[in-house]
């Protein structure tokens, strides 16, 4: 889709292997998590989820995050 090419082709050197491009399907919805390249930043993209989304830093606590959303 337009998104993918638009958003996670250009940008997806800058994930590490650990978590290079995360996709999580929740109550039908996609979950984007885009790095913002200049500092490396994961940010979940979805409003309608967490309104008060915060950026999250290192693997650990995404994967600590990942978590709590599939649970």
């Amino acid at each position: 889709s337009s998104i993918y090419y638009k958003y996670i082709e250009p940008l997806s050197y800058c994930f590490s292997i650990s978590f290079k491009i995360l996709i999580i399907t929740v109550y039908g919805f996609m979950k984007w998590y885009i790095c913002k390249c200049l500092f490396c930043k994961v940010y979940l993209l979805d409003l309608s989820y967490n309104r008060n989304a915060k950026p999250m830093t290192g693997s650990n606590e995404l994967r600590f995050n990942l978590t709590q959303i599939r649970g």
